[in-house]
């Protein structure tokens, strides 16, 4: 997949810091440069075209309507505002989505990964064939080149999980219990079938109504379980041939 780039516009020390650390966790976004002030903007759009710019809207030192209008608009305008009330008629003229300036983990990987997505579906692979439409919106989540983990949030904490260390998620019903390979317990607030969607289906399989399980941490398996260290799940009928299938052949 090519490498997005990105421009971060803010006067806001703290928060350039901040996002400049959450988008360094991407090796698919490239930061080519940071910038202070509108001039400096509209100068470096009149000669580059980034993927990504990222604009600090709570400032008085320009009108983003205004702003946008003097250079070739990049595919994807984050704005970043507390004036989330504005949200919808920003939306409107030509921002792709909005973050608060509190840049919540979670909330920020979500928005770069639908816009990794859209980069993705609409690029030609490595054999000049397109993904089909069908299958990027039916399809679960393959993983990022370099992403190895997931945010979880329960209640106002926001928790960062290695992949590798999830053993389980179970559904508890109010929230989802996740087990990891350290005997850790964390706990999110999320239904299962959005927090499955967002796991690589390398790694993890479901297998009944209420479990998700990491398929490399499998000890064992007879017809109907799975055994997971001290674990025994019940593997339910419409799962089985998938479960099979991916220890038999992967994916």
């Amino acid at each position: 997949m090519k490498i997005l780039e990105s421009i971060i516009t803010v006067n806001d020390k703290s928060l350039e810091n901040k996002l400049i650390d959450l988008l360094h966790q991407f090796d698919t976004v490239k930061i080519t440069d940071v910038i202070k002030n509108k001039i400096e903007l509209i100068e470096k759009m009149s000669i580059t075209k980034p993927d990504i710019l990222f604009i600090y809207l709570d400032t008085n030192e320009w009108d983003i309507n205004d702003l946008i209008n003097q250079f070739q608009r990049p595919p994807f305008i984050i704005g970043i505002t507390s004036k989330v009330y504005n949200a919808l008629s920003l939306l409107e003229n030509g921002l792709f989505d909005i973050l608060t300036p509190k840049l919540d983990g979670e909330k920020f990987y979500k928005k770069i990964v639908k816009i990794l997505r859209i980069v993705r579906h609409f690029t030609i692979d490595n054999q000049g064939v397109a993904e089909s439409k069908s299958h990027y919106r039916g399809s679960r989540n393959v993983g990022i080149p370099g992403k190895g983990y997931i945010f979880v949030k329960y209640k106002k904490a926001n928790t960062k999980l290695n992949f590798d260390d999830i053993l389980c998620v179970n559904n508890t019903g109010n929230s989802l219990r996740i087990e990891l390979t350290n005997g850790k317990i964390c706990y999110h607030t999320s239904t299962l079938k959005k927090f499955y969607s967002l796991l690589p289906n390398d790694k993890f399989l479901r297998i009944n109504k209420s479990t998700v399980i990491n398929v490399e941490k499998i000890d064992n398996l007879t017809k109907g379980e799975v055994f997971i260290k001290k674990h025994r799940f019940k593997v339910s009928r419409i799962y089985s041939k998938a479960l099979k299938d991916t220890l038999l052949h992967g994916r």
